[in-house]
C-alpha cells in the first residue's frame, strides 16, 4: 500500500470518475461512501468549508438518485438505505 502523506494529499488526487466522487483505496471504486468519509474526516479535522474539496459532489448525489427516490452508491445504481443515508448526510 503506497498511501498518500499528509503533504502531497489533496483531494483532487483522491477524486475519480464523476466530479464530486471520492474513492476509499488505491485503484478503489468511487461511490457515495468515498464522499461521506472525506466529508466526515474534513470535518473532524476542521477542514470545512472547502470548496476545492465538496465542487461538484452535490451534482454526484443527486446523479445517484433512483426513480423510486432513494440514492445508490453510484449512478444508475440500485437504491440502498445505507447509501441513501451517506447522500444524505453529505448534503446537510
Amino acid at each position: 500500500c503506497t498511501g498518500l502523506s499528509a503533504s502531497s494529499s489533496k483531494s483532487s488526487e483522491l477524486k475519480v470518475g464523476q466530479r464530486g466522487a471520492y474513492i476509499m483505496h488505491e485503484n478503489g471504486e468511487y461511490d457515495l461512501r468515498g464522499c461521506y468519509c472525506a466529508l466526515v474526516t474534513a470535518d473532524i479535522l476542521g477542514l470545512l468549508p472547502d470548496e476545492e474539496l465538496t465542487a461538484g459532489m452535490g451534482d454526484f448525489i443527486a446523479s445517484c438518485q433512483t426513480y423510486e427516490g432513494g440514492i445508490s452508491c453510484s449512478p444508475y445504481g440500485e437504491a440502498h438505505a445505507g447509501y441513501t443515508y451517506c447522500g444524505l448526510a453529505c448534503m446537510i
